[in-house]
Order: structure tokens, then sequence, then C-alpha cells
């Protein structure tokens, strides 16, 4: 939802209908909150920061970003959605140049370094309770 502050600036707020808001607590203040950078991205343009969060439906919780414009207590320190939004896109950047290369990396399965340790990855945990696809990405698999 697009919203605007009392000065007219814009607010962005993701509606999430969740058992729990742990995993989304803990994307803010871990500074994954991807999808909130890309919606800032949007509608901010280039580099520029507005403040987004998510209003959690079931516990009638907002978690935002920012200290403003909601109150302090739905406040989540941790993310700096413009330099999520420059991790996501360098790692997006790193991943086609793999792929130009040739190298197919199977996602759920750790790197084992080579060429490109230490390069750009964003590494989202799987919220697995609520998806039934494990096998495609690799979770729960046995390799290391």
């Amino acid at each position: 939802m697009l919203l605007e502050d009392g000065m007219g600036s814009p607010v962005i707020l993701d509606l999430k209908w969740s058992g729990s808001d742990k995993h989304r607590r803990q994307e803010i203040a871990e500074g994954r909150a991807i999808q909130l950078a890309v919606y800032g991205r949007l509608v901010g343009g280039d580099g520029a920061s507005v403040p987004a969060g998510y209003f959690m439906l079931a516990q009638q919780r907002l978690l935002f970003t920012g200290p403003t414009p909601f109150p302090a207590h739905a406040h989540i320190p941790g993310s700096d959605l413009p330099e999520v939004w420059r991790s996501a896109w360098d790692s997006r950047t790193h991943q086609l140049d793999r792929l130009r290369r040739g190298e197919i990396m199977a996602a759920g399965i750790a790197d084992t370094g080579g060429d490109d340790a230490g390069a750009p990855a964003i590494v989202l945990t799987p919220p697995c309770r609520i998806c039934d696809y494990g096998r495609l990405c690799g979770v729960g698999s046995n390799q290391p």
C-alpha cells in the first residue's frame, strides 16, 4: 500500500497475513527486507530512502524500518533499505555474470569457495514451515 506522510512524502506499507510476525521482524532487523527495498526503489527512484514496513494483519502489529512517520515502538532497527537494494542488485549481477560464464549453482547447496569466494551474495533462509518446495531449493537435503 502506498501512503503519504503529513508532508506528502511516500510511505510504503506491505500488508501481511501470517501466524507470527517473527520472520518479518527478523528480516528487518538483519537487513534482509528485500521486498521492502524493491518497493522503496520503485517508489523513490535511485538511492532515495522511502520509509517502509509491514503491517501484520493477524497480530495487528506494525513493523517499520524507520523511526518515522509511525510511533517509535513500531521501529525495528537494522534495515537501510537503499543498502539492502544495492546488495540484492550486486548479488543478482554477480549471479548473472556466473551464468554468462557457464556456471550454474544449485540453490540450497552451500558454495564451497573457488574463484568466487567472498563475492556478493544474498543468502535467504526460507520460512520452511510454510513452504512445500524443499526438494526444489535443497533445504533438508543431506548436502553440506
